[in-house]
């Protein structure tokens, strides 16, 4: 009998849940990311979360990649990331108050 495969659900890193205050008593938040898992021999397609309006997504580490590296480019949520057989991925989100960021896109440096 034949075994159908569902691809795991990917896993929300929400930076919106901490629960810790500057120095001054304001709430801190952090970047939210996703982090999906391929463990099947063929690729699958999965469509991003729309957290916010306007929320894009950078693939921050892509193991299908040369040495991890990320594809360039931003992919609008709701769209679908092409997930490779047997790889994991992991994407950052990226707003500017309800707009989709632009300038800080190819950057390869970790949010702060």
């Amino acid at each position: 009998m034949a075994q159908s495969f569902h691809p795991l659900p990917g896993n929300v890193l929400s930076g919106q849940g901490l629960e810790e205050t500057d120095e001054r008593g304001r709430k801190l938040v952090d970047t939210d990311f996703l982090v999906l898992l391929n463990p099947h021999h063929e690729d699958v397609e999965f469509t991003l979360p729309a957290i916010r309006t306007g929320s894009r997504w950078i693939a921050w580490m892509d193991t299908s990649r040369e040495e991890g590296l990320r594809p360039a480019g931003t992919h609008d949520a709701l769209t679908n990331y092409p997930l490779q057989a047997r790889s994991m991925v992991v994407l950052m989100e990226r707003h500017v108050n309800g707009k989709k960021e632009e300038s800080k896109e190819e950057s390869n440096e970790a949010p702060s």
